[in-house]
């Protein structure tokens, strides 16, 4: 027996308020952990701008 499938259309939700709110706290929660390589490089990003005094 064969089973057909059907394409089904997500909508995009990105834009959605909870989910634009989600978004925010996550980045809130990444950005003040420090196991976060995103916010160590970063963190060295500033280190660096502050040791060739841009």
């Amino acid at each position: 027996m064969k089973t057909k499938f059907k394409l089904v259309v997500l909508s995009d939700v990105t834009n959605h308020p909870i989910v634009q709110k989600k978004l925010v706290r996550a980045n809130e929660l990444l950005s003040k952990s420090d196991l976060s390589p995103i916010y160590e490089r970063r963190k060295q990003r500033e280190e660096a701008k502050k040791g060739l005094g841009i």
